[in-house]
């Protein structure tokens, strides 16, 4: 399979993160929205490496990959497509840094606290905003590289960050 191939695969597995992050917020089970958002924009940014034609091995912070990899070492990338990446990179960074507490909680002064204390509605409408930023983001630099290509892959992301705005609406 080429990379095109696979970055399609990871963007249509991000895609399907987007409708389990949409029942699971209806479902009122927020630690687990919480960890798909963080999985959705983890696939989003590893079709990406893909995509700049870059790889990866079993990794949690791909935003460090497009950093030093992609942003840093290929010429190529024009200055629209660098601000892109910079802005997903950004944005990606914050939801990175939410880690395993999504799945695992956390221990704060000695006591642990489970993932269902830690997140709620209110909560997910803190980090949400980032998975919206880096799926437009994603869209403009589809659309730049080649619109009638990834005229489907555009459609249904720009479909699902309209969906994912309705749950802060």
């Amino acid at each position: 399979m080429s990379n095109y191939d696979d970055a399609i695969t990871w963007f249509r597995m991000a895609l399907m993160d987007i409708k389990r992050i949409l029942r699971n917020y209806q479902a009122d089970d927020y630690a687990d929205t919480a960890y798909r958002i963080q999985f959705c924009s983890e696939k989003i940014l590893k079709g990406l490496i893909l995509l700049y034609g870059a790889q990866f091995k079993k990794i949690h912070t791909p935003s460090i990959i497009i950093k030093n990899e992609i942003l840093t070492k290929d010429p190529g990338i024009s200055v629209f497509e660098s601000e892109r990446l910079q802005k997903i990179i950004d944005d990606a960074s914050i939801l990175e840094e939410l880690a395993t507490i999504p799945r695992y909680g956390i221990e704060v002064n000695g006591q642990f606290i489970e993932p269902e204390t830690i997140y709620n509605e209110e909560s997910i409408g803190t980090i949400i905003p980032y998975l919206l930023d880096i799926i437009e983001n994603l869209t403009e630099i589809l659309q730049k590289k080649d619109d009638t290509f990834w005229k489907q892959i555009i459609e249904a992301f720009s479909n699902g960050r309209k969906e994912l705005q309705y749950l802060l609406d």
